[in-house]
């Protein structure tokens, strides 16, 4: 049974048609800076808590004392965090929705900003803001801009299969802009429950791509607070909360390529096998290999090329990575 909390009250300076939903779990320490820095900037606030074990609990029920918009939901249990985002979208009843990271926060001007792009063009379902990563806590600073993310523009294309070929093969992290401001409505009808459980980020953004633009503003910024990576089992167990289905981390990996691989497929609809397998090479010299059926012969024909092509390009964008780190070296020197 869900614990629920809603303060009375209401504000009429509130952005009306924003919904923010924050999932939660033990984030006592950031929880407050993430909701103080949107609660003022959207018509109604959810956080989620999946069952935190420290002190988080207590300050969001303070957070929703002192903010009228701030609705805070305790769930009995762990649900896992992918759960916990699905509850938090079912929540969303405005045209615009979007979630933030409970250890990331944004700027001022963060919605006002990304809403007046959405409103701007009725072609755009999701516009996102740049992307600055905070490495250390927030008293020792250290903001770093992920200029990449932040300069791509190619989701702003009109054509439906330039953007979702960009979604796929561009070489950004382009999982980030999951932190955007999108209509409501086609957030729903592209996170669904058939989304893997490893890289449904990917590939909810290919869905999202096939409904329309997303764009990037640098007039805004959304801060991440920078993390260690997980294990592959342990991002499978803090996504279901389910000690099981981490265990098979290795057999679910391959969902997203497969899924990822549908949509461009059906988006491209090559008129040969020879247009089809370049495109299959394509992908998955940049995704990884993987197997549609039991017996899938380009997965066959492709996969050494494929692998070769996949090492030969790492190769080149790790020594890339470090001649950008000697050239900004020598810059501050």
């Amino acid at each position: 049974m869900n614990t629920t909390f809603r303060s009375g009250g209401s504000d009429p300076g509130l952005y009306t048609g924003v919904t923010i939903g924050i999932p939660v779990f033990n984030e006592e320490k950031l929880i407050r800076r993430a909701a103080e820095s949107i609660v003022g900037q959207c018509e109604r606030l959810i956080i989620a808590d999946n069952a935190s074990s420290d002190g988080t609990q207590q300050v969001c029920l303070d957070l929703a004392r002192e903010f009228p918009n701030i609705e805070y939901i305790r769930h009995a249990q762990n649900r896992g965090s992918l759960e916990n985002w699905h509850f938090l979208l079912s929540k969303a009843e405005t045209p615009y929705f979007m979630v933030l990271g409970s250890h990331d926060f944004v700027a001022p001007n963060f919605i006002r900003t990304l809403k007046q792009l959405l409103d701007s063009d009725s072609n755009a379902v999701l516009a996102a803001a740049a992307l600055h990563f905070q490495q250390h806590m927030p008293e020792e600073g250290n903001v770093i801009k992920d200029s990449v993310f932040s300069s791509w523009t190619n989701g702003a294309l009109d054509e439906v299969i330039h953007r979702v070929r960009s979604t796929v093969f561009d070489d950004v992290n382009l999982s980030w802009a999951m932190y955007g401001l999108y209509r409501a409505e086609v957030y729903k009808r592209c996170f669904t429950r058939d989304l893997p459980i490893v890289g449904g980020d990917n590939v909810f953004l290919c869905k999202v791509s096939t409904f329309g633009k997303i764009l990037i503003s640098n007039e805004t910024a959304y801060y991440a607070q920078s993390r260690e990576r997980d294990t592959g089992h342990d991002y499978v167990l803090r996504i279901t909360a389910n000690s099981k289905t981490s265990k098979s981390y290795k057999k679910i990996k391959s969902q997203r390529r497969i899924q990822m691989y549908h949509i461009l497929n059906s988006v491209e609809q090559p008129k040969s096998f020879l247009k089809g397998a370049l495109l299959r090479y394509r992908f998955m010299s940049r995704h990884g290999t993987f197997k549609i059926e039991k017996f899938d012969l380009m997965f066959f024909l492709l996969i050494i090329p494929s692998k070769i092509a996949s090492e030969i390009r790492r190769a080149v964008r790790k020594e890339r990575i470090k001649r950008n780190i000697r050239n900004s070296g020598q810059r501050n020197s």
